[in-house]
């Protein structure tokens, strides 16, 4: 007559830790996902302030609208590269 109630016991003590560990794993999750998100905007940006730096080093040698044609074209290989790449892990 006393298993039964050791029995809900047991099993609700092991839905606490159960619970506790989940809610850790979760927390971990969360942190790693801010982790990523904040390279990511790093990176974009990195990307963009060296974009802009080719921009200002060929206006030293070029006329504008040149330098912008060969710094859009850059951009858009990047673009290119990362959408290729994109392409090949989805397979």
């Amino acid at each position: 007559m006393r298993a039964l109630p050791e029995l809900i016991i047991a099993l609700l003590e092991l839905i606490e830790a159960e619970v506790r560990a989940l809610r850790s794993g979760a927390q971990r999750f969360a942190v790693t996902l801010v982790f990523l998100g904040t390279a990511g905007v790093f990176t974009v940006v990195g990307a963009a302030l060296l974009l802009r730096a080719l921009y200002l080093y060929l206006l030293i040698v070029l006329i504008p609208p040149t330098a912008t044609l060969i710094t859009g074209v850059v951009t858009l290989l990047i673009a290119g590269g990362c959408v290729w790449g994109a392409r090949r892990l989805s397979r």
